[in-house]
């Protein structure tokens, strides 16, 4: 959803010690790894502000753990 998406990319290949990229705000929950970069959308924890799902994905939020050999692993908390 970057307008910006083919930049990011060029900018993120220089950087071989990238490992993720986060993102928020659009309510939705994905993951992706392209080309060795963990691309992760988190939800939005005001996701019941329309008083129900948005596009079938309710309030959450994520829990990040960045672990001593570089690697991250992302919990999601959904809640109601």
């Amino acid at each position: 959803m970057h307008m910006d998406s083919f930049t990011l990319k060029k900018l993120f290949i220089q950087y071989p010690n990238i490992k993720a990229c986060l993102s928020g705000h659009v309510h939705l929950q994905d993951h992706v790894n392209y080309l060795g970069i963990d691309y992760y959308c988190n939800g939005a924890t005001c996701g019941n502000w329309w008083k129900g799902p948005f596009q079938e994905f309710g309030s959450g939020l994520c829990n990040l753990e960045f672990k001593d050999d570089g690697t991250l692993k992302r919990t999601m908390i959904n809640y109601e």
